[in-house]
Order: C-alpha cells, then structure tokens, then sequence
C-alpha cells in the first residue's frame, strides 16, 4: 500500500503540457519519492519506457509502474547505450528525453529522433557540458535553479541520517556526536551536510577546490582545512562535490578505521572500480571493509550517494521538483530551441512556486 500525497502542483502542470505527437523515455529512479510523480506522468503520456537507475530502484515501486509501461534495467555503464537502442528502434517518433543523470550526453551525436531532453541534476548538467559538441537536440535543465537548492536541506538531512543509522548499526550503536568529519566540498549539498552534522555536535572540517567557497565555510563557523592533512585525521568522509573527491593513491593518507560515504551521484567521489578490489570484508550492500596500503577503513553502500540507501525523504518539497521538471519539458517544446543547453527561465519557476505557497499559507 502506498501512502497517498498531494501532488496537486504536478498534475496541473502534466495536463497544462501538449505532449501531442512527442513519445517520452523516462531515465529515472524508481524510488519511493518518484513513484506518484512518475505513474501520473506516464499514465498521461505515450510512454517509451523507464530506464531504471540501478542503486535506487525499490522492487514494490518497480512492480507498480511496471504495470504501467516497460522498465529497462541495464547496468549504469549499459545506459547511454540503451537509450540509443530505444531510440533506434522507435525511429519514427519523436522522443522526449526526461533524465536524471546526463546519460544520453555520451551518445546525443547519434539520437537522430530526440526534440528535446530536460535535466534534474548537477551531475547530469555537467554532462551535457562536457559534451556539448555532441549535441543534435536541446537540453532544458532545471539543476541551477531557485527552487532546485531548495531541495539541498533536505538531502543533507538525508545523508547524514543515513550515514548515522550505518553507525549504529555496524558500530555497536555508536552515533555521530563529536566524531571527526571531512565534508569534501561546500556547494549546495556539501553545506547542508554540515549544517545537519554541526546539529548533532560533529566535529565537522571542510575541504572545497574553490577558495571562495572556503571561505564562505569559515565565516559560516566551519574549520578549513587541507585536504589530505584532513583525510588522515578524519573518522568519516562525505563526498559531495559530484565529481572525483579521493583518488585511489591517496587512501594511503586515510585515518585506519574511517567511513568513506558518497553524497553525490553514481560512484563518483571515491574510485570504487579500484577499491572493490581491496575488499577484505563484505557486509551486503550497505558495508565494505577496505585494505589499502596498510590501512583499514570502510566504504558505504559501494561508493553510491548513500541518501538512497534508505530512499531520502523529501517531503511535498518534491512536488516543485518534479513540477519544475515537467515545466522543462513545457518550455523546450513551446520555445523550438536550437541544439544547446539552457535553464529553465525564472518566470517558470515563479509560477509553480506561487502555487506552492498559496498552499501553505494559513487560512486561519
């Protein structure tokens, strides 16, 4: 049984779409969060599909929207590659891509039938950066908005509660109060990481590569630091910057004993291909024991943003998310934008936010 939730900002704004004509391939978690958004979503589209992002897929969530349309299940290197079969195979229609994650970026040279793609995250903007010269379609992406870093909280929250259940649970119910912990990065989510560390009584470093963002951490009552003086002092390490944090030849700097926990997207923060190797200890899928170069530590649910471990919570916030979302897909297809990448403009954003505070101001 599934809880009921208001969702009301996002129906408004999936019937206010014209998506006659277009076919959707949706590359998403099947996650407790997404499931009401994304069965309405499909139940009023021509659906493609759901390309299921593996660490985050929830088998009650899948078993309903397989009801609805396929689900594809490849591996997260086999992504881009599926998404381009789907394509191939549905040549003639015109394809909407709804992504979290950038993954059709590696192959967007090839999707011929593709009008649009709308993006939710850093890590999915920054790929289509990366590969802008691919591109052949246009990308609307909603990851530096307003409303988006409204989320963050939230998801710091998330992370440092899933970090302190592993705690309890693997370290005879120890908990987070004064343990030594390096934030690598002070960005959206990083920040909020530290803010809901600093609530429990961490004794919370930052590391960031950009020096302005140090030094906002400082004046925001945060200890600076370097990073691998800080590494090996720290008991846990929370990725966050959504790329590279820790490169496998500096474990040796590691504190013997230390969590290694991802904030971020895929398996991006620490080079787990490499760690996995050095596995001494399995704990299922939660828990890993590492051996390298003489040190002991732990890594957290195999490097994988650990919020998803126990399905982050994000609360009716997630309605402007997933609205924001469905606005992307509004606006590239009314605007006939050329290939390239662009932001959700601010008047979007105005629209669907109104909606949610004339929700939540009293009637009283």
């Amino acid at each position: 049984m599934f809880l009921s939730r208001n969702i009301s900002i996002f129906k408004s704004t999936v019937l206010s779409l014209n998506s006659s004509g277009y076919s959707f391939l949706f590359i998403f978690h099947l996650s407790e969060n997404n499931h009401s958004y994304l069965r309405y979503w499909i139940q009023h589209v021509d659906s493609l599909g759901v390309i299921s992002i593996p660490y985050s897929e929830l088998k009650n969530v899948a078993f309903s929207i397989e009801k609805l349309t396929k689900i594809y299940r490849p591996t997260l290197d086999e992504i881009p590659d599926t998404i381009l079969d789907i394509c191939k195979k549905n040549s003639e229609k015109k394809i909407v891509l709804v992504e979290i994650g950038g993954y059709s970026a590696q192959v967007a040279h090839l999707l011929n039938n593709v009008v649009l793609a709308v993006e939710d995250t850093n890590q999915g903007h920054w790929n289509f950066e990366s590969n802008a010269h691919k591109l052949s379609f246009p990308v609307v992406s909603m990851a530096q908005t307003h409303l988006k870093r409204l989320e963050n909280y939230l998801i710091g929250d998330s992370i440092v509660y899933s970090t302190q259940i592993l705690l309890r649970k693997y370290f005879r119910q120890d908990y987070i109060l004064g343990k030594r912990v390096l934030v690598l990065s002070y960005g959206g989510i990083g920040s909020a990481v530290c803010k809901a560390l600093k609530a429990l009584n961490a004794d919370v470093s930052v590391y960031d590569i950009d020096p302005l963002k140090q030094a906002k951490a400082y004046f925001e009552g945060f200890r600076i630091v370097r990073r691998l003086d800080a590494l090996s002092k720290a008991d846990i390490v929370i990725g966050c910057s959504g790329k590279r944090s820790v490169e496998f030849d500096e474990l040796r700097f590691i504190n013997n004993g230390a969590i290694l926990v991802s904030g971020s997207s895929k398996q991006v923060e620490f080079p787990y291909d490499k760690i996995k190797e050095c596995i001494v200890r399995n704990q299922g899928i939660e828990l890993e024991e590492v051996k390298v170069a003489g040190k002991k530590f732990f890594i957290a649910y195999k490097g994988q943003p650990i919020n998803f471990l126990h399905d982050s919570a994000l609360g009716d916030i997630f309605d402007l998310q997933m609205s924001l979302l469905c606005s992307c897909v509004k606006y590239g297809l009314k605007s006939r934008l050329k290939p390239g990448i662009y932001n959700i403009p601010l008047e979007y954003q105005r629209i669907i936010a109104q909606k949610y505070v004339e929700r939540k101001i009293s009637k009283t």
